[in-house]
């Protein structure tokens, strides 16, 4: 779950998780682009200058009316980007895993 734009990019993300049968609910977000994030790597060190984006205007709402794949899911995971674009879903989810006893990884 997550959220795209309503451009190539969001497209192109949704082709690729569906060739690879990844089930995904994205949101559409028609006032962003679709984020990207650029990669600088030298040696063994990295650093991530991400454009979140459409990920900014994910709305609390999708993830209550998709809140079954939540229930459903083995593991969660969630990026720390939505401490600071959407803390209210990411709550939700952290209280579903402290109620479930799900693992529940955030990428930081």
């Amino acid at each position: 779950m997550g959220s795209i734009g309503d451009d190539d990019n969001g497209r192109l993300l949704v082709e690729i998780m569906d060739k690879y049968k990844v089930k995904t609910e994205y949101y559409v977000n028609k006032q962003e682009p679709t984020g990207s994030c650029v990669v600088l790597l030298k040696d063994n060190k990295r650093c991530l200058l991400p454009l979140l984006g459409a990920a900014t205007g994910f709305p609390t709402e999708h993830i209550k009316a998709h809140w079954n794949i939540v229930e459903e899911a083995k593991l969660l995971y969630s990026t720390a980007y939505f401490v600071s674009t959407n803390y209210e879903a990411l709550q939700l989810v952290i209280n579903h895993a402290f109620e479930t006893k799900k693992v529940l990884w955030v990428s930081i």
